[in-house]
């Protein structure tokens, strides 16, 4: 549960679970951190308009931000492309590879199963 006045978005931004229930916490609930968020966007993208494409980061940084709600900055998505693209699964990544978008031959990700 989220405290009175902070907003879900805020409480996963501020780096997810600390290991120890908080006050309005009960042991059993899950705080996403943003990288969570955003790996959950990408993995929807990749598998639902783009299923069968393989997109760079700079491509799925400018989706992702399209997709999200309102309320996430670019610079949030940025900062967690990094982690997604260095532990990927579920999705694949091509260290070498056109990005279906922008045409760019770069490091690129994709969802080989739907």
């Amino acid at each position: 549960m989220v405290p009175e006045g902070e907003s879900a978005q805020a409480k996963a931004a501020d780096g997810g679970r600390s290991g120890i229930p908080g006050e309005n916490e009960q042991e059993g609930s899950m705080t996403y951190s943003t990288e969570n968020f955003v790996r959950r966007a990408i993995v929807g993208l990749l598998r639902g308009e783009y299923a069968g494409k393989f997109l760079c980061s700079a491509c799925l940084i400018t989706l992702t931000h399209q997709h999200m709600q309102r309320g996430w900055r670019k610079s949030e998505i940025e900062r967690s492309m990094e982690a997604v693209f260095t532990a990927p699964e579920p999705l694949t990544c091509m260290p070498t590879s056109s990005c279906a978008l922008c045409q760019k031959t770069t490091a690129c990700l994709g969802a080989l199963r739907p």
